[in-house]
Order: C-alpha cells, then structure tokens, then sequence
C-alpha cells in the first residue's frame, strides 16, 4: 500500500476499511506460520517497507527524517529536555546520593557519563527491567537535573507554540484513531474479542488451521516446562529448550500448527505432565501451565499489532506534539464499548493488563513511559486515572502469574515518588486510604466459615504466595509518604486522619496474631508458622515510622491521631483480675494475668502506635509540659496502657530463662527478630518507650506501685524474694528446687535491667536527641565490639541507602578506617569515644556486653586507668518527664530492692544471688548518683532540689536491719570472692558521692579508698560480729600470701639446682651460637655447589647422613625411615588409575608397612598453549615430540602433607564405604561434594586439599646411587666428551648412540619399589590425558616426563611473577623434586619403551639426513629434558670409557643452549626486518674490525645471511650489541632458571644460598649449571657453527635454511615462552559494564547474564537455558561456560559475570563456586550482585591474587575447598554443569 492510497481513502473517509483489507492481505504472507517458530523470526525488511512505512510517510507525506530535519530547522526548540529511557533487564543505572531526592531517581549510563554526578558520590545498580531514566525531572534533583545531552535551551523558555501543521496532526489524528482500536482488539488474549468494529476484512474461514499457544508464567520452573514438551510433542530436549525460552523471553509461543483437534490432543497431554510432575506436592500444587487454541490467522494478527505497538511508541518520540496528541486519544472516552462503556483507553489498559502476554505488556508499559511521563501535565493525569483503578490493579496483580517487573503496578513508582504529584494524589484523591484499603480488601479474611474476620490469615499457603506481592503496596505507601506535607488544610487534614484509621484497622488485624500458651507437659510436635506476620511487621515499620512523623507535623492532626489510637485501645482493652502485692510496705493492685500461663503475641502494634504518637507529642516545646493520660483512654490506668508492651518484655525474658523450651523453635525466633536490629525500632523499643512513658503520666499511681507491678509481672513469686523471711527459710533448709532459683536469679536481672533501661535510654522519648547523636550512640556501641567492615556495619543497624550520607557523617565523627586483612578497611572506634560506653544498652545481648567490658578492662589496664566501667554522660531529661524518671529512683522500693540485693552478696548467700545481679544493684546506684552529679553541675534553676538520690541512698537502712547502704558497701568490698567483680564500682560510687557532697555540703565528704593499699576506710560496724569477720578474712588473705612467698622460693631453688647441674652443657651450647656468624651480602661460599659438567660437586646429600630421614604420617602420627635396604619397605600395588583396586580393602594391605606417600591432583591443561593452539587427546596423539604450541600440558601440585600408604587406603576405603551407604535419592553430604570418588578423587585429611593420586616418597640414596660418578680428571673428561661429540658429528642415528651409552644398573631396585614407581606413573598418565587405564601404553613415561617439566614451567613462571625466588623457601618444591626421582627411577618398569623413546629422540636430533625443520617448531627446553630423562634408561653405570651421567647431561644441556641461542636470534631477525616492524636505528656501534666485533653481532649477521634477508634491512635495523645481550638474556633466563629446577630435581645437589634469595642473577644460575657465565663465550660454538666446521654446523645451518625455504615464516614460538595469562579489566567497573550489549547467539537477544572468560576475553551467556547443549558421553546438558571451559582451557575456568560483578570459578568433575570479584569500593570490599552499588575499581592485589591461582592451576582445589568449607546454599544448589 502506497501514500498516496492511504491518502486518497482517507480524503474519501475509508481509512480505517482501506488499512483492515490491506493488512487481512498482507499480514499472512509477511508472518509465516507454516514454520512453528515463526513469531521468533523478526519480519523482514520488505515487511516493513510494505507495512509500516506508508504509515509514517502518510501523516507526513514525505519520509519521515526529511521532515523532522525541517521541522528542527523551523522549530530549534523542538529538542527533548527530558531523557525517559526505558531500561532493559539487566542495564545498570546510576543514582546520585547528593543530588537525588530518593533512591529512585536514577540516570542511564550515557546521561551519567555526560553529567555532573559523575564526580558526586554515586551509586551503581542493574535493572529489573522497566523503570526510565529521571534525566530532565527537575522533581527528581535536588541540583544538576540535566545532562549535557538533554540541557534547555534558551528557546525552550519561551511559550511553546504548536509546531506540526494543521494537516499532519489531522492525519495523525485519524491513523491513531484506528491503530489503537485495531491494537486492543488483537492484542486480547481471548479471541472472542475480534475482530473489532468494522473489521469484516479479518472475518476467518472455517477451514483455516489452528495453533496452539503457549504462554509464559512464574509458577512452573523451566525444567517442568521442558518435560511436559519432550512428553507431549515427543521433541528432542534441545527443541523443548528453545521453546522453553522462547516462551519465558516473549511472554508466549505457537508450539503446533494443525488441526483443533491435534491442537487440543498436545494441550491435554501437557495439562498432563504438569500433574503428574506435581503429583504429592499439595502444598506447592499451582495451575496448569496457561495455554490458547486459536487460528493461525489470529495469531499472527497479534503478531503484527504487536510490532504496530513497537512502531507507533517509536514513531510519537520524533515530534513531542504527537506524542501529546496520542496522549489524548488514549485519554479520550469511548461511551459506546460494549463492555466498559464511558471509559477510555487508558482505563481499560489499566484494568486489562493481566490479560496480555508478556511482551505485549512490556510494549505498552513503554508507550505509557515515553508518552505520559515526559510531559508533566499527562503525568500527573496518568496518575490520577492509576489511583482510580488502584484497587483493581492489585487485586489482579496479587492473582497473576508474572513478576511485579511485567505488571502495570510497576508503574507506581513512576508516579508516587514525584512530591507535587503524590501531594495532589494524597489530597485530592485520598491515595493513602485508597493504598490501604487495597491490603485490608485481600487481606483481612476470616479464617472459618463461621470464624470471625478482622484477623490477617498469614498461615493459609495462598495468602504466602500474595505477601510478596502486596509488599509493594507497602512500598507504594512509603513512596506517598516520603516527601512531607507543609501546608495543612481541612481536606488534607480530612484524607490524612481517614487513611490513618485505616491504617489503625489494619494495625487491629495484626493484634496479637501468632499468640501461643505455655506449653507445661509435652513438647510441640509441630511448629507453627511464625514468620509471614513478622515479615509484615517488618514491612510496616517504615510506613508506621511516616505516618507518625506526617501526624507530628500538625497538632490536629496529632491530636485526632492518639484520640483514633487511644479508642482501639479502650475497644480492643478488657478488665482482668486484679490480686494485691507488696514490696517494702507498699501495696498494689497487680493485674492477674501471668505471662507463663496465659495467651500471649508479640504483636501489640496499636499500643506502639500510640507510644510513638506520644513520643511525638513530647518533641520540641511541647516536652516542657507535664505528660498527661490521653482522654480517649477512659478509666484506662497507666499499668493498663503499658500491660500488653510489659508482657511482652516478660516474654522475651522467660524465653530467655528458659521457660517455654517445650514450645519449640518458633517462639525463641520470634523474640529473636523482636530484638533484632530490623525490627527492634518499632516494636522492641516501643514497648520500653511505652514504659517509661507510664511512669511519666501523671496519675494516682505512684512509681513504687508501678515498680511494684513491674515485678510482679516478670513472675507472681518475685515480690517474697525481697520478703526478710525469705532467707530465713532458706537457711533453715525448707526444700526450694535449684530450678526455680536459678529462675527467680535469671528473672530478677532482667527485672533490674529493666529498671536501669527505663533510667537510662533516653535517645527516643527521654531527651531532646538529634538524629546523629541517636546514630552516633549506635555505632559506638557497634564498634566497641571490634573492628568491623563498613558493609557489616550497614547491614547491622540496617541503613537505607538514603542515610549513607549522613552515617558516613557521624562515621567520621567515631570512627577512623584502618587497613584489614584482604586489602578491606576496617573501621574502629576513637579511643575518646569509649567513655560513652553504657554497660546496660538494651540493644546488645549479655555476650556482647561481655565482650566489650573485657576489652575496655585491657585498656584501661594497659593505660594505667582504674578497670571501672561507669555509666556514661546521659542526656539531660526533657522537663515535662523528669518527675516521672527522678521519682522512680528516687522511690524507697527501688532503694529497698536495691539494698535487699546488696546485703544478700555482701553475706555470701550464694544460693539466694548472682554476681550479675549484684553488679545491676551497683550499677543503679551508680546512675543515680551520676545523674545527681550532672543535674548539680547544670544551669537548670533549681538543680539541687529536683534530686536528692545521694543522701539517701547512702544513708538508707530498712527496717529490721542494722547497716546503712554505705556499709553493706564497705562489707562487699572486703569480700574476698567478690573483690574484681565490685571494688572498682564500688570505688566510683564513693568518689562520685565525695564530689556531691562537696557540692551539697561545705564539709568535707566521707574519704574515698586508697589507691596505694588497695584498701577502703570505712566507718566501723557498729555490730563486734561484722568487726570479727574483718579480722578473720585479713588473716586469712595474709596466710595466702605467706603460701604464695613459699612456692616462688621452691620454684627458684630448682632453677638454680639445674643450672649448676648442667654447666658444662650450657657454656658448649653458648659458645656455639656466639662462633655462628652471618655471611656477608654477595659473597659466595667457599665451594659454590655445582650441579652439571666436570666441576660437579660432589654428593653431599648422603655424607655424614647415620640414619634416614624420618617422616610422620599425618594419619597415624607414627614416624617412619626411609631404608631401601629395609625388607619391610613395601609399596602400593598396582590399581586402577580412577581408585583403589578393585577387591582390595584395609584388611589386604598390610598395617605394617612403613611406604609414605605424598598425595597430590595431577590434572590436564592449556595453559601454556601459544596462538590458541589446540589438540585433540585421542588414542592417536604422540606426546613425544614437543611442539612449540604447548597446546598440552599436564600439571602437578600438591599440598605437601605425607602418610602411609595402609592408611591412606584405609581412609580411602572408609569414604568408599560412606558413599556406599550413601541413598540414591538423598542429596550428599556437604564435605562430600567437594570431590568425585568415581574419578578417584579425595580430600587431603588434615588441609582437604583436593588430590587424586600418591606420589611415592623414593630414598635418595636409591636415586643416586644408581649412578654416583667416577672420579676423572679434564684430560679424561675432555677424552670423553670428544669421543661422544665424534659420534653426534658421524650423524649416528640413535640406536648407535644408545649402543655406546648403554651399560647395566649396578644395583637392582626391589620390586616393591618398582610397583610404586608403576603405580605413580600409571595414575599420571590416566589424569594427564583424561583417558582410561592402560598399564601398557608406551605414552606412560611422555606423560610423566611432561608432568615434570610442565609442572617446571609452571613454578618458574609463577615465582616470577610472585616475584619470588624459584628455590624461596616459601615455595613448595617438594612436588618437582618427588617428579624428578620419579622420572628417573622409570627405566626400572619401562627401561624397553624408554630406549624406544631415546632412540627416536636422538635419531631426529642427531642425524644428519634429517632436514631438522621441526627445530624451528619445537620447545626445545622440553626436548632437552626428554632427552636428560631417556638417556638414564640406556645408561646407568659409568666407567673409564663411557662419561657421567650428569656430564651427559651437561653436554645436552650445553647443546641445547646453543640450539635455544640460534633459534631466538633467527625469530628475532625476521621480526626485527619484517617490514611492518621495520625501525631504523638512529645510534650505532663504531665500526670496528671483524676481529673486535662482539660474538654476538656476527653471530646475528650471519643468520641473516644464511637466511638469505634483505641486506638493506639487516643495514637498517642492525642492532647494537647491548639490544642483543638483552635480547638473548631476556630469552636465556626463564630457560635457565627451569633448568637448575629440572637437573637440581634430576642430581639433588644443594642449591647455593645465593640462589634461594634471587634466581634472577644470570651469572650465578651459569655457575651452578656449570657454564660459562660470560654470553659471548656460551654462545661463541654457534659463530663457528655457522662460519666454520663444528658439530653444530648442519643443525644451525639448516635451521636457518628451513626458515628461509618457508613460505610463510613461522612465528608460533615466542621466548621466553609465558603461559596464558587473563585479560586486561579496566579500572573504573563503570566502563565494564556500560560496554555495547552482547547479544546471546541462541535468541538474537541481549544476554541476561553475561560472563566474560578472563582467560581469552570471549562473552558467553551463563547459567540461562537458551545456550545449553548436549555432548556425547555426557548424560545431561552443558550450559555455554561449561562448554567454553572445555574448549578454552580444557578443563578449568575463571569467568567474570560483570552485571551482578563475582567470579565463577568452574573446576573438574562438574563442579563450581562462586568467588568475589577483584573490583573493590572505596572501604575495600567487594559487592556481590551490585547489591551495595558504590563505586567500583579495580584492586591490583586481588586480581594477582586471581592470576595467582590460574598461573598455579589451584582452580579446582579452590572449587573444592569452598564447597566443603562455605555453607553457601547457593554454592551447594547451583547445577555447574549449566553454568
């Protein structure tokens, strides 16, 4: 259809006719349907052409960019201000905590790079999919609204003019009147709802075929959904795969096309195999899977309208005019639909939206964002009609199957976070109310039939799958309440007061739900449900926290509010028993209502409410006045207001003393999260603030009889503890069970704690506190249990993410940061702030407090200070409270409970006290007197008369007792038992009452203790029985230290009877260690060990050498020797490579056997694989010849720790026998999955180290003394040496080589030994290759010799780069060195397959026929050790004819060097004149003769010559002689550096001292190996090689003929070779994640989890469905990182999955953990899942700490370690094998 078709019929008024025929036309053609999969295929280019295009072009009439491009020409101020991006699943975003209002407000990532709030403090988080992007909402900023992007201009300033012509917006007026109609009809899922009005153009033909759809929902899992499609399409499990995703990314699919009846046969079958995989799971039974038949036809209809939808959202973006006239067709009423008559557009997308797939939803979500929410007028209408429909929206969306992401109440956030927008919504629209009628709507159901409503029902499983749900309408209300209301006005005042009684209705379904009874007889058999109401209770308390707040702002409003909360609680409130108790005299009606015994909740929501509206109520000036009892409580008394909070206090009490234990779990976890720092603000706290605003009411009730009360309700019992005869009858022996003792202690000391929280937190109601000082106090008390992360410290005192900032305030006021293990800043507290320690903070449990007073005690011992622990400086008491808080201590019950405590420690009547309560006693006393001392030294009028605690309570004595206070004091004291636990309080208490006396009274105080006798002056008794009992304890205390005098003289006595005994020992060993002097920095020993060639040292490793070394097994601990001459030395037994041999277990080994094994992991690699080689391991690959590729490489690493072999195989055999017992349906234990048994696999016993094979340990003698060489001298070695070199120059092949070497062993090893030697190298080979055993196979000694010398490269460059010695002591060395013993002994099992292997090696090395190409491509430090390692199976025993073996060696090693040296120049020369690196050198050399010229540089140009270069470029890039040397020793040393690793592993000389401190020293590795240390003189054989005769000469000539005869010269092998190393990371994580989408290869989609491989730097979707794949031998599926493993590194990973920012380590045997990523914040932690969102930048130390572990193959027992070690659920659930 053209433009001018469109135009025509739209002039004639057929529009909408002419679009329905030509798309009822075009619409099948264009949307295959014969292809099942075609909704997955975007239409194609001629699609859109054909389609879509004339749209734009018919509003226009001419292409769409020519005419904005002249409308922007007309119109400047045509530019968009406001960014409105929608965000992707996934994309991260950006939110300033300086300049945003909330934490909603956030930037994409172009907008951010382009602002100002790049340089604030930001922070960073991924999207879940959408939200938009606030850049340009002026509501949104505090300051820096816009980007550079989208900043006004100066046009946009002026009044906007309409800028389309009259004709375009009538066209776009009549072509929007038909898509969206048409776009609503299609897009319903039933489809009985088309076709629309006017639409007989889509009438279907009864013939045509039918699909079945699928549609996507969040209650079946992917794999149910796989099975139930393999089952009823009998597909393959890769097709059900990609229908699978298909449906979870689009929202839906066509999975058959067919007739109805084939349809409805699938459709039956699926319902099917949902029941059946649901079959026995009741409680988690859910729907069917949600499928449609409909005709083919119709769905692809709906296929089209959907990308009509994509095309219109996009289309209004080009000019804002047509968005707003989009706008207002949307918002237009439709007053003939026949369903919803009078309602428009946005109305029925607002209530329909559950309707829609997907997708679909997504699309329409979009156009609302980029229509509505960029204009603030249609914002704010848009939220007006979302109000409106709110109810509905919820109820549907708590009935829907899709996530909140997908649903239309999403959009809530969009609207609710705009201050003027939710003022209007909360005023005018009353959305409080609204918000809180749709929870009471659901929620509020009764539990029966015939039960009684009002009660939330938590505990049905349908109402637990909708709390998760209607947590967002908690959410929503947070968001209305976050900006204040400033002006009151009778209708806000109206909606406020009406939303807060709905709010207090719900408060009334929560009421004590969950309440249990004491359970007295049996235990619970079930526990019952618990923590949906406290989830809720959670959720509500930031909500009840606003409300209060709004309430306070205005006093009506506060007023209304209590008056509303003090009626529930006179209705909910009913009169209980009362029975009367005393204390002291003093008698009280106490309500008859025990805790123990009656039903009792710890949710008492409404009277916390009204102790936080009270709380408010006392804020500012309004705390000067007296605190009345609210008039709406009636008769209520201040002991009913404070019954319900005081109940639960004595709740969480007896939980503690251990009352209610046969309750079960369930009670102790609620009290738990009661105290617990989440919800402790609104419920624990509350309560306290409910009692201490009790005790500040003004009443008849006095606060003795509330103290009274009090106690009371801890237990019925308590008050006769304070009872005189109490005691009496005690003493007398009248039976009193130990139980309800150690009860009435544990009681009592909650009871006085409890009195001292009343006294003194004061932060909530007590004083004027600001909101830092409230933090500040909190974190003190944090910190003063240690240092502590910053991110533990957030998570403690549970911050929002908008009180960062200002925590980070008061930090820096606390707190200094001090670097921690790990590279993590670790905060600690300000020695100056520990004064404000309080002992008694209720927020912290006994061990805490402990725990801190321990350490306050060192600190002050340390400084000298007094080990006291006084209460802190409190904050002054608000005016209107100090009656209520100073009459409660200064109230003669609590002086007379006070003192009843005091007199029972003081007269060590242990079994009617505690220590602790005691120290509350003292403590009590201690805050009065502090709280004296602080009022006397104010400037408050009146001070000294408002307390008078002092006096009295020193001076107070009770009746029927003869000592004051001070005195029962004084007697405690001088207790011997109770002297550190109460003399330094008690010390204080008389210190501080000196000072308030001096104040009070002009004579001096009563003297305080003295500091230097330790003793205390006090009055005497007036009783001779307390002055008796003084004296008989100084005796007593003076008989101690008599005794303790005697022991220390005994003690010295002895020493000095040793040392007179032991003289001569004593003056031996001090002389020995004074003629020990240290060696001097560079100077050699006096003989320098050398390891190779005629100046060897000789073998000192056995000399003086009386016994063998002996070894513990960490199994047994029992020490053995290794002897080869011992009989008893017996070796493991041949076994299968996987495990133990089949049939054997302890019983048939014998227990005697002294064999030690060292245990290791032997695993395959490509590390080292050069240009991204690769090899197939196939029973046809040849390891002989090593290629320069290294493509393979089989490494070794162990943990070093030995044992006998009996007891490994017993412990190996035990593990096999608890995995045999082990159920088939039953998941394993945890320690277990850290290894594989079937791949013989175990854990080390004492490290659990992950290791799959034991390393014999050989004696050394064994080693050495199968070839210990024949003193010669140099005429005698250069004899020899000629002779050998005459042989290589006669081109013999290998067989006469071996031939002349070949001799028989002088000694014969045991055939123990060779069964370990067999044992060790067959399991090498099994776990090198990956292949089954074969104990035959001749590639058993390859693999072995590639084991060591891989395992050499592998320690060499990883000491490198830990910059490191290569022999640091710190290094673990013993696995090369068990290797090289190993590879060594192995001609005693394998002597004919090795002399096949030197045969071969030689032959191509030495003969002169073979054109030796190969060199050119081969690593010729692997070769060199082949060769050393095959060469002892020919020759063994030296005599005068044959050299050496190590002088064999020393000719290999010098022969290779010379091949090594020719070989580095050659490379070097064609780089340096290859064109494309072709670098003239502006200084050379003087020219000098060819007689002065340094060896190397004509060494250099005739390998240029013989590899015929260009001679003009060897002209132009002739290096200097220093580029050379530094060249070749950047080459030579890595190859010298592995070969004293290799030949020390081979001869076991000593390595020198030198060496071990810095193996970097050229000079000294020449030495040791025995070579000339000077390079010209090393490398001197090749220049004759190449310009005279020499033994070199055909190798060096023809290496550089065969570089020359290449077509394309080689450049696979690069010196000094290095293994893979991972990719470069940037160092801002920002740049990592905003990097262009990757897009999965399965679905042409943006990737939902990326992971980037950090050893080659592909991207690859991770853990997502859509890539899996099946292999062959693998009985499940792979996911792409498990995939790329095996190709990329061959068997370990290390992935970087960036957009949630950890590392996943994958290891062998499917296996896998998550790790921290090396992208650190600024206090240095990491911040897994973006969770935290600061900024990100990369630590150098942890991701070494990375490369570490890849250069060291400890992947895999990485993997291992934390799954057996780290509890993490997501660790132990997680299928590897998808990853």
């Amino acid at each position: 259809m053209s433009r001018e078709s469109l135009t025509d019929a739209y002039n004639q008024g057929r529009l909408e006719s002419c679009l329905y025929s030509h798309w009822a036309r075009k619409v099948p053609s264009y949307f295959n349907a014969a292809d099942p999969a075609f909704e997955a295929e975007a239409p194609t280019p001629e699609a859109d052409v054909q389609m879509l295009k004339p749209l734009e072009q018919f509003i226009f009439q001419s292409e769409s960019s020519e005419f904005v491009a002249e409308l922007q020409k007309k119109c400047p101020r045509n530019k968009r201000t406001i960014c409105g991006r929608v965000f992707r699943n996934g994309e991260p975003h950006y939110s300033c905590r300086d300049c945003s209002l909330d934490p909603t407000c956030v930037l994409c990532g172009e907008c951010f790079k382009s602002s100002a709030h790049r340089n604030h403090r930001y922070k960073m988080g991924a999207s879940s999919g959408g939200g938009c992007c606030d850049c340009g909402d002026e509501e949104a900023w505090k300051s820096e609204p816009h980007c550079a992007d989208h900043l006004p201009s100066q046009h946009s300033q002026e009044r906007e003019e309409p800028v389309l012509p009259g004709d375009v917006r009538e066209r776009a007026s009549a072509l929007f009147s038909v898509l969206i109609p048409f776009m609503e009809h299609c897009l319903n899922v039933e489809e009985s709802a088309f076709p629309p009005q006017g639409g007989d153009s889509f009438l279907l033909n009864p013939k045509e075929e039918y699909c079945m759809v699928l549609y996507n929902d969040e209650l079946h899992t992917f794999d149910q959904v796989i099975d139930a499609l393999k089952r009823s399409l009998l597909c393959d499990s890769h097709q059900a795969r990609q229908f699978a995703s298909f449906v979870d990314r689009e929202g839906r699919h066509s999975i058959i096309i067919g007739t109805k009846a084939r349809c409805e046969e699938v459709k039956a079958k699926i319902d099917r195999s949902i029941s059946r995989a649901q079959h026995g799971m009741a409680e988690h039974r859910v729907k069917p899977l949600h499928s449609m038949i409909v005709t083919v036809r119709f769905c692809q209809l709906q296929f089209f309208a959907q990308k009509l939808l994509k095309w219109l959202t996009n289309f209004v973006l080009l000019v804002d005019e047509l968005s707003e006239l989009l706008c207002d067709l949307l918002l237009k009423a439709d007053h003939s639909h026949p369903k919803y008559p009078g309602t428009c557009y946005l109305d029925r997308a607002l209530m329909n939206d559950t309707k829609l797939w997907k997708s679909v939803r997504i699309q329409w979500h979009t156009l609302f964002m980029k229509t509505f929410l960029l204009k603030y007028e249609h914002k704010k209408m848009f939220a007006c009609y979302f109000i409106k429909h709110y109810e509905k929206i919820q109820m549907e969306f708590s009935q829907d199957d899709h996530h909140h992401q997908v649903s239309i109440s999403s959009m809530a956030v969009q609207i609710f976070t705009v201050p003027s927008i939710a003022r209007d919504l909360i005023v005018h629209h009353d959305a409080l109310r609204v918000v809180i009628a749709a929870i009471l709507n659901t929620c509020t159901q009764p539990a029966h039939p015939g039960g009684s409503g009002g009660r939330l029902q938590l505990n049905i499983p349908t109402f637990k799958n909708k709390l998760t749900k209607y947590v967002y309408c908690f959410w929503n209300l947070k968001y209305l309440l976050h900006s204040e209301l400033e002006d009151w006005d009778d209708q806000a005042r109206n909606c406020f007061i009406g939303a807060f009684k709905g709010l207090l209705q719900f408060l009334a379904c929560i009421q004590n739900m969950d309440g249990v009874v004491r359970e007295t007889k049996l235990h619970v058999e079930v526990e019952p449900e618990w923590e949906p109401a406290v989830r809720v209770q959670m959720y509500l308390g930031d909500v009840i926290r606003l409300m209060t707040r709004w309430a306070g702002s205005d006093d009506e409003v506060l007023a209304a509010c209590i008056q509303a909360t003090s009626e529930v609680i006179v209705s909910e409130h009913i009169q209980m028993p009362v029975e009367q108790k005393s204390v002291n005299n003093v008698r009280v009606n106490c309500i008859k209502q025990p805790v123990e015994s009656t039903f009792i909740s710890i949710h008492q929501q409404i009277h916390r409410m009204l102790a936080g509206l009270l709380c408010v109520s006392m804020e500012g000036e309004r705390g000067n006045r007296p605190l009345e009892m609210p008039p709406g409580l009636g008769s209520m008394t201040p002991l009913d207001l404070m019954e319900p909070c005081l109940r639960v206090i004595v709740l969480a009490s007896q939980v503690s003393a251990q009352m209610w234990r046969r309750n079960g779990y369930s009670l102790p976890n609620q009290v738990s999260v009661y105290m617990r720092t989440r919800a402790r603000s609104e419920m624990y706290e509350r309560d306290v603030t409910m009692l201490q605003l009790a005790f500040c009411m003004t009443s008849s009730l006095s606060p003795d009889q509330l103290l009274v009360a009090v106690l009371h309700k801890f237990h019925a019992s308590l008050p006769i503890w304070f009872d005189r005869n109490f005691v009496i009858a005690g003493a007398t022996g009248r039976e009193d069970p130990s139980e309800s003792l150690k009860l009435f202690m544990a009681l009592l000391e909650d009871f006085f704690h409890l009195v001292i929280i009343i006294l003194t937190e004061r932060h909530s109601l007590l004083s004027q506190c600001s909101k830092q000082q409230v933090q500040q106090y909190e974190l003190i008390h944090v910190l003063l249990q240690g240092p502590i992360a910053h991110s533990k410290l957030v998570h403690k005192l549970n911050i929002q993410s908008e009180e960062l900032t200002e925590l980070e305030a008061n930090l820096r006021e606390v707190a200094t940061f001090r670097e921690g293990p790990h590279q993590k800043k670790l905060l600690h507290l300000k020695p100056e702030k520990r004064a404000l320690f309080n002992p008694m903070c209720f927020h912290l449990t006994r061990s805490e407090l402990a725990a801190i007073e321990d350490s306050i005690f060192q600190a002050n011992k340390a400084a000298g200070l007094p080990q006291v622990v006084p209460p802190p400086d409190l904050p002054p008491v608000k005016p209107g409270l100090r009656a209520g808080i100073y009459g409660l201590l200064g109230c003669g019950t609590l002086s007379y409970m006070i003192y009843t405590v005091l007199h029972r420690a003081a007269y060590s009547l242990d079994r009617f006290y505690s220590d602790d309560l005691a120290y509350r006693a003292l403590y009590l006393i201690a805050v009065g007197m502090k709280e004296e001392l602080a009022m006397l030294r104010s400037d408050i009028e009146g001070a000294d008369q408002l307390l008078l605690f002092a006096d009295h309570c020193i001076n107070y004595c009770p009746r029927h007792f003869t000592e004051t206070m001070l005195q029962v004091m004084d007697t405690l004291f001088d207790h011997p038992t109770r002297l550190a636990l109460y003399k330094p309080l008690i010390t204080w208490i008389k210190e501080t009452y000196s000072q308030i006396s001096q104040i009070r009274h002009p004579v001096p105080a009563l003297p305080g203790p003295s500091a230097a006798s330790g003793t205390v002056e006090t009055p005497c008794s007036p009783s001779d029985e307390g002055s008796s009992k003084k004296a008989k304890l100084m005796a007593k205390s003076e008989r101690a230290k008599r005794t303790r005098e005697k022991i220390l003289a005994q003690m010295a006595a002895a020493r000095e009877k040793f040392n007179t005994k032991h003289e001569a020992e004593l003056d031996t060993f001090a002389s020995e260690s004074s003629n020990t002097e240290p060696m001097e920095s560079g100077e050699l020993p006096p003989a320098f060990p050398v390891v190779l060639g005629p100046h060897r040292t000789e073998d000192t490793s056995l000399a003086g050498q009386t016994q063998p070394p002996k070894y513990t097994c960490i199994l047994c601990q029992e020490e053995s020797a290794l002897n080869p001459d011992d009989t008893d030395v017996l070796a493991p037994p041949p076994q299968s490579a996987a495990g133990p041999p089949a049939g054997v277990n302890a019983s048939s080994v014998d227990v005697n056997s002294k064999v030690m094994v060292q245990i290791g992991l032997v695993q395959k690699s490509s590390m080292f694989a050069q240009n991204g080689a690769r090899v197939t391991l196939d029973d046809g690959f040849n390891p002989l010849f090593p290629s320069a590729n290294l493509a393979w490489a089989s490494l070794a690493s162990s943990c070093g720790h030995l044992m006998h072999f009996s007891c490994w195989q017993q412990y190996f055999n035990r593990l096999v026998e608890q995995d045999g017992r082990h159920r088939p349906g039953l998941p394993r234990m945890r320690k277990n999955l850290g290894f594989s048994l079937e791949r013989g696999e175990f854990l080390c016993p004492m490290c659990e180290t992950l290791s799959n094979v034991t390393l014999p340990l050989i004696p050394l003698n064994t080693v050495l003394s199968s070839s210990r060489p024949v003193a010669m001298d140099q005429s005698q070695y250069s004899h020899l040496i000629g002779h050998f070199k005459h042989l290589v120059e006669s081109g013999c092949d290998g067989g006469v080589l071996a031939q002349w070497l070949r001799s028989e062993p002088s000694e014969k090893l045991n055939s123990q030994l060779k069964n370990a030697i067999r044992h060790a190298a067959e399991l090498i080979y099994v776990k090198g290759l990956e292949v089954n055993p074969d104990d035959r196979n001749v590639r058993i000694p390859i693999v072995t010799w590639n084991c060591l010398v891989s395992t050499i490269y592998m320690q060499e460059f990883a000491s490198r780069f830990a910059q490191k010695s290569l022999f640091d002591p710190s290094l673990k060395l013993e696995t090369v060195e068990c290797l090289g013993k190993l590879s060594r002994l192995l001609p005693s099992s394998y002597s004919d397959d090795i002399l096949r292997h030197f045969t071969l090696l030689a032959t191509a090395l030495f003969s002169k026929f073979d054109a030796r190409s190969f060199l050119n491509d081969t690593d010729l430090f692997s070769y060199m050790a082949y060769m050393c390692l095959s060469v002892v199976a020919v020759h063994h025993t030296p005599d005068s004819v044959k050299p050496n073996l190590h002088l064999i060696h020393h000719f290999m090693l010098t022969h290779f060097i010379h091949l090594f040296v020719t070989q580095v120049l050659i490379k070097f020369a064609l780089r340096q004149t290859n064109p494309e690196n072709h670098k003239s050198h502006a200084h050379h050399e003087e020219h000098a003769s060819s007689d002065s010229e340094p060896v190397l540089r004509k060494i250099y140009k005739l390998i240029c010559s013989k590899c015929k270069l260009d001679e003009e470029a060897i002209e132009k890039t002739m290096p200097t002689h220093s580029e050379l040397l530094t060249r070749l020793e950047v080459c030579l040393l890595p190859f010298l550096r592995s070969a004293a690793l290799l030949f020390h592993a081979l001869h076991m000389v000593p390595v020198p001292d030198q060496l071990t401190k810095d193996c970097s020293n050229l000079e000294l590795l020449c030495q040791y190996l025995g070579l000339e240390s000077d390079l010209d003189v090393l490398v001197e054989p090749v220049l004759e090689a190449l310009a005279y005769a020499h033994p070199l000469s055909p190798y060096v000539v023809q290496m550089c003929e065969s570089t020359y005869d290449s077509v394309e010269p080689d450049f696979s092998v690069h010196y000094p070779v290095e293994p893979r190393q991972l990719v470069h990371l940037p160092d801002d994580f920002s740049d990592l994640i905003n990097q262009p989408p990757h897009m999965c290869p399965s679905t042409n989609d943006v990737m939902k989890s990326p992971a980037l491989c950090l050893v080659c730097g592909e991207v690859m979707c991770s853990g997502s469905y859509c890539c899996q794949s099946e292999h062959p031998g693998f009985s499940g599926t792979r996911g792409a990182a498990t995939t790329h493993v095996l190709k990329c590194t061959g068997g370990v990973g290390i992935f970087l999955r960036y957009l949630d920012c950890e590392v996943v380590l994958i290891g062998a045997s499917g296996r896998g953990c998550f790790y921290p990523a090396p992208y650190v914040d600024e206090y240095g932690e990491t911040d897994n899942g973006l969770k935290r969102g600061n900024p990100l930048h990369l630590n150098r130390v942890l991701y070494d700490k990375l490369k570490l572990m890849w250069l060291e193959q400890s992947v895999s027992q990485t993997v291992s370690r934390t799954t057996v070690l780290h509890t993490s659920l997501r660790n132990l659930a997680f299928d590897w094998n998808e990853m």
